[in-house]
């Protein structure tokens, strides 16, 4: 607005003839238009911006952030960006990044791990605990696109889960995440 105050301006000031005044409007709306093509491609409709390759850059340079359950006294890692949710209970949290995709944490104390069991593609046991990932399941309904990836450990006649649930165009991006759940220990807090 500023440049088009100025154009006027100057155009009162009879400084700039008629001849130039009008390729000087030209330039302006050819600018103003390209400035608005900028825009629309820019946005997702010609230039594809690789969301996940962004948020793996986000998610590996995020400072960890330990939470520690009260009741149970397991710790867990999550990014700084991430949000606790408001209906965290003792043995049940929660933490959301809320952004183009939704990515939750999520910890559990359960008796059983047969329900995790049943909707994972994969599973790998280790010692006392189990790593399994599959397609993310709440009651009868699958979710479109979302995967988890969780780690339980048993621990007496509980275990102790920590969980990753994410769209499955990021598995990719969430590797620090997915490494870190594989590494945790919660006996060793």
């Amino acid at each position: 607005m500023a440049f088009i105050g100025f154009v006027v301006n100057f155009a009162d000031k009879k400084i700039i003839d008629e001849k130039n005044m009008k390729a000087l409007l030209a330039l302006l709306v050819l600018f103003v238009c390209m400035s608005f093509t900028v825009d629309y491609l820019w946005i997702g409709c010609g230039i594809d911006i690789d969301e996940a390759n962004v948020f793996e850059k986000v998610i590996n340079d995020s400072n960890m952030i330990s939470f520690t359950d009260d009741m149970y006294g397991y710790t867990i890692s999550y990014p700084d960006f991430f949000q606790p949710a408001e209906d965290n209970t003792k043995g049940e949290n929660r933490f959301n990044y809320n952004g183009r995709t939704d990515i939750m944490i999520e910890t559990t104390v359960i008796a059983s791990v047969e329900y995790q069991k049943v909707h994972s593609d994969n599973i790998k046991y280790v010692r006392d605990s189990l790593i399994m990932d599959g397609d993310y399941t709440e009651g009868n309904s699958t979710w479109e696109n979302m995967r988890f990836h969780t780690k339980a450990v048993h621990s007496g006649k509980l275990w102790i889960t920590y969980t990753l649930v994410f769209n499955k165009e990021f598995e990719g991006s969430l590797q620090r995440m997915i490494s870190i759940i594989d590494q945790w220990n919660p006996t060793e807090c």
